[in-house]
């Protein structure tokens, strides 16, 4: 700030506000601080950017979740679950509202052979949730990949009734027949499938 405010009185034309751009440097340094897990210094940057300039939009803990929310979208991109789980449940210390897509994780990391990592963003997408159907299902591929033909069934009971496709809605109550013989219905070919439709 003392050298911005020096500048400023070498060059009066200069269209600096010291305080605003050392702000906007704490918000920058906040946001790499964050990227590489130092929580409590990027809080610490945003919470002194704030105190700069008060006209900052900024919340410091959501700030944070935000950036662990994106970060955990880029590792779901690249079918790195167990790590984009992670970044959510941390995220969501920081800010118990932010919005994660739980129900996708849940879909995409049960249909990459990472069930077991994902089951976790299948029960808090259904605890979000609990009466919509595609959740449910999402949940119900999950349980079923982990050995819980019992609970597979019951989201896809949930499913059945809760769909107008009747392509679909057949397709489950397949999978419920095959799921009550003990017969897991999750191929390759069906595993493939799905990846490519929804």
């Amino acid at each position: 700030m003392s050298k911005f405010g020096e500048a400023k009185k070498i060059n009066q034309q200069l269209d600096i506000n010291p305080e605003s751009k050392v702000a906007k440097i704490l918000v920058n340094r906040g946001e790499e601080s964050a990227k590489y897990g130092d929580f409590k210094g990027a809080i610490s940057n945003f919470v002194e950017a704030k105190k700069l300039n008060p006209k900052l939009d900024i919340n410091p803990e959501f700030k944070v979740a935000k950036i662990l929310v994106d970060q955990g979208k880029e590792s779901a991109e690249y079918s790195h679950f167990k790590s984009a789980v992670e970044k959510f449940k941390i995220a969501q210390q920081f800010n118990a509202n932010i919005d994660v897509d739980w129900s996708g994780i849940c879909w995409h990391g049960s249909l990459n052979n990472q069930a077991k990592d994902v089951i976790f963003a299948c029960e808090k997408a259904v605890a979000l949730k609990p009466k919509h159907g595609d959740i449910n299902d999402s949940r119900g591929v999950a349980r079923a990949l982990t050995g819980d033909y019992q609970g597979a069934i019951i989201d896809f009971e949930i499913f059945v009734k809760w769909t107008n496709n009747p392509k679909r809605k057949s397709q489950r109550q397949s999978w419920i027949q095959d799921l009550k013989k003990g017969k897991n219905p999750f191929t390759l070919e069906v595993l493939e499938e799905l990846r490519l439709r929804k």
